[in-house]
């Protein structure tokens, strides 16, 4: 019988795990039954929603029809996906309950600028994140077995972090959301969809002529608004290259746009002198949230990156989604950093678990080490490689990889050697050491 041991590390952030004596965990359903939850919902995908806001949102899906379900702050929440009427797109709008507007068709404008989830339901999921309104509530998605998407990068640090910087750098118009929760305040950075581009700093700011000699590409009308709202959408092609201020990377043409895109840009100069070739919202979204943080502009979709990803965050054939609303600060945020585009991309794009790619496999002369997600082999997923810093030695002598863990309950890794396996459960440390992991082999 194997001793037990414990081997503990502090990662200082670098890893996150969840409880691990979660009531789902207790209820025998085992190790990532969250993760299993959002994949396969009750006849058929569903959409979980995890409230991490510090206010009640009011999830409204629609439509028309139309359902909701306030979530508590802290709070969580699964809907049930439906086909909209006329085969029409369906949003999620998460504004503060506060907000008691009857849903409408045409009477979203006030909470669609706060930013939305998209879907459209055809046996499996096509999703999406939009702030092509505007953008004030930060979120994340991730389909099961896929990477996250949203506000995962250098320039998000979290809630207050993220309205901070919406305040001070705002590229749109800045106007407070009415009626705010309590004790919670909202700012709105609007895009200008309907009008107003010209007037805002990212207008007056955005040099049309050099954007156009940058691109090599025009649209019918060189006015800033109908370039940034991709009017009219014959020109959505030339739309997605004004905006980003580059030629090409269209339809799935895989192309870096963290080297290409929003070049020089750095939010802090929104009110120097220069101009820029590209649109300052575009950049700013894709800067403050992330590089693959959602829809900037109607052909956001356009082009994609080396390992699949897409900069617009959609993705089709989603089997069920995890959204979580004013998610945790990025590892790579400081709060000095992160001004400028592409932000750092941290650790934040992993794949997911349910017996998906998650973590990466390793090898050492003489033994050969596979890390497992609740029994299912895993293999390397795009960027796995881990900068673990002065742990990694530690961690690979004790054959251990690691990715980040994301689920909302326990789950394990499996070190394999010489025809055994050794079962490691993982969970948060003891209070006083929060940003702690700690690694248990069972006996047997």
């Amino acid at each position: 019988m194997a001793r037990r041991g414990v081997v503990a590390f502090s990662f200082g952030g670098f890893l996150a795990a969840a409880a691990a004596a979660s009531a789902a965990n207790q209820a025998g359903q085992g190790a990532c039954s969250g993760c299993e939850a959002q994949r396969t919902g009750a006849g058929g995908p569903s959409i979980a929603i995890q409230n991490s806001c510090p206010f009640e949102v009011r999830a409204i899906m629609g439509g028309p029809p139309w359902v909701e379900q306030n979530i508590p702050a802290g709070g969580q929440a699964t809907m049930a996906p439906f086909a909209c009427t006329g085969g029409a797109k369906c949003r999620v709008y998460f504004p503060p309950s506060t907000w008691t507007t009857a849903p409408s068709q045409d009477g979203m404008g006030d909470v669609e600028r706060l930013g939305m989830f998209e879907f459209t339901l055809n046996g499996s999921l096509s999703t999406d994140i939009s702030y092509i309104p505007g953008i004030a509530i930060p979120m994340t998605a991730q389909c099961s077995g896929g990477p996250i998407y949203g506000c995962t990068d250098g320039g998000y640090g979290g809630w207050t972090s993220f309205q901070d910087r919406l305040q001070a750098y705002c590229p749109g118009r800045l106007v407070p959301f009415q009626p705010q929760p309590p004790s919670s305040s909202i700012v709105v950075c609007e895009a200008g969809l309907y009008c107003g581009v010209d007037a805002m700093p990212f207008g007056r700011k955005w040099n049309m002529p050099g954007t156009i000699s940058k691109a090599g590409v025009s649209m019918d009308s060189d006015d800033p608004q109908n370039v940034s709202t991709c009017q009219p959408w014959s020109e959505a092609d030339e739309c997605a290259q004004l905006n980003r201020g580059v030629h090409g990377c269209l339809g799935e043409e895989v192309c870096d746009g963290e080297k290409l895109f929003y070049q020089d840009y750095d939010m802090t100069k929104r009110d120097m002198p220069g101009k820029w070739n590209f649109s300052g919202y575009a950049a700013f979204v894709h800067t403050a949230c992330g590089v693959f943080g959602g829809f900037a502009f109607g052909s956001d979709d356009r082009g994609r990156a080396a390992g699949s990803m897409k900069y617009g965050s959609n993705v089709a054939d989603c089997q069920g989604v995890q959204v979580e609303l004013c998610p945790a600060a990025s590892t790579a945020y400081t709060p000095t950093t992160g001004f400028t585009y592409p932000p750092d991309a941290g650790n934040r794009r992993w794949c997911s678990c349910a017996g998906r790619p998650l973590a990466a496999t390793s090898s050492t002369p003489g033994r050969s080490w596979r890390a497992q997600w609740a029994g299912a082999p895993l293999r390397r997923c795009r960027r796995a490689a881990l900068a673990l810093g002065p742990w990694r030695d530690e961690v690979s002598r004790r054959g251990l990889v690691f990715a980040r863990v994301q689920a909302q309950t326990a789950c394990r890794f499996t070190r394999a050697r010489r025809g055994r396996a050794d079962t490691y459960s993982v969970a948060r440390s003891a209070p006083g050491t929060p940003d702690g992991l700690t690694f248990k082999r069972p006996e047997g």
